[in-house]
């Protein structure tokens, strides 16, 4: 159970709408379509059915645009090849689209964005092949083309990891930020996972750019989870956040991070509590009453299952002091103290003694 203290559009699809000859590129217009309402009859390239587990965009030496052709699997004709577009924009086919009949597409995806130079595809896949997820087209319906082969690495970048401090501290503000001084000076950046990593510990200052692992360290793969830490310029507040990232064979990936944060959480353990007192909720127990009687800030006597813990985010850093009684109707059969530390973006289980 989630206790939120006091203290403290349907989905839309952008589709690049192309009326295509054989071989030419000629988008006539983009527009946004519901996904549930469609405007004319066409079959779609969905980047979301190749990409398989690349993201569009933002690793680097990674997807950033394709170039589709579609063909009639009824007549054996390409009816239209794509300019080279983001791999973040489904394309629609409509011209020379018939009602009833099977098409597939044949996709060449490219590590240049559509406005830059490119070469040769960096992967090409197909979708629709041999008619398995072919798009069999449907009068004033736009009909998704599947069955692709996801797209696979390794890249042709360095494998890395990039930790940008600068953005988790984004909504406290730099101290030496000239424009609008905030309260971050300082942010260490602490790898915790896996517990054997060999990643150093880096202080980087607000305002700088990301901090990028790379090298034998740093192994495709694996799940790095990393801890950020900071004080305010005078020393008085402490802000703390996590990032993860997992690192891909070739690819620079950017660790996704929350925003530092002074706020920590603490968990109630009342399903050990009740094994600890030897009682059985629905049997011996009816509810639970939770309370944070002392500590930076306090919550009020409420009832709660027994049959689940239960967390309190939003909580100051700081030491507090809880108390749980176990209920049949409304006495108090058990009663319990706990204490716990909260640190900032951390989950704190508070610990709890049975009371004489």
């Amino acid at each position: 159970m989630l206790i939120d203290t006091p203290m403290r559009s349907p989905a839309r699809i952008v589709l690049a709408v192309l009326g295509i000859g054989a071989a030419v590129a000629s988008c006539s217009s983009e527009t946004e379509t519901e996904d549930t309402n469609p405007v004319t009859t066409a079959v779609v390239v969905d980047p979301e059915q190749f990409l398989g587990s690349l993201p569009c965009g933002t690793l680097e030496g990674g997807p950033r645009s394709y170039i589709a052709s579609v063909t009639d699997l009824d007549t054996g004709e390409v009816i239209g090849t794509s300019e080279r577009v983001s791999c973040a924009t489904p394309l629609a086919f409509t011209k020379d689209v018939e009602s009833g009949n099977r098409y597939s597409a044949s996709v060449q995806v490219f590590e240049e964005a559509p406005g830059e130079s490119a070469g040769e595809p960096r992967w090409t896949t197909t979708c629709g092949e041999n008619g398995e997820g072919a798009a069999e087209a449907r009068t004033l319906q736009q009909v998704v083309i599947r069955g692709c082969t996801a797209i696979t690495g390794p890249g042709t970048a360095t494998t890395s990891i990039a930790i940008d401090a600068t953005a988790a501290a984004q909504t406290l503000g730099c101290a030496d930020d000239p424009k609008m001084p905030g309260l971050v000076f300082d942010i260490d950046i602490i790898p915790v996972e896996p517990a054997d990593t060999k990643l150093p510990e880096v202080t980087r200052e607000c305002g700088q750019g990301p901090l990028v692992y790379s090298g034998s360290f740093v192994e495709p793969g694996v799940t790095y989870t990393f801890r950020l830490e900071s004080t305010d310029i005078a020393l008085e507040q402490q802000f703390a956040t996590t990032c993860t990232a997992t690192a891909l064979e070739g690819f620079g990936v950017t660790a996704e991070c929350g925003q530092l944060t002074d706020l920590g959480t603490a968990v109630f353990p009342i399903v050990e509590i009740t094994e600890d007192a030897a009682l059985i909720c629905g049997e011996d127990l009816t509810r639970a009453r939770i309370s944070i009687p002392a500590g930076p800030e306090h919550l009020e006597p409420t009832y709660v299952d027994c049959d689940e813990d239960v967390t309190i985010p939003g909580l100051p850093a700081g030491s507090y002091l809880g108390r749980v009684e176990l209920l049949a109707d409304a006495s108090a059969i058990a009663t319990y103290s706990c204490t716990a530390t909260v640190d900032p973006a951390a989950i704190t289980e508070l610990v709890c003694v049975a009371e004489d």
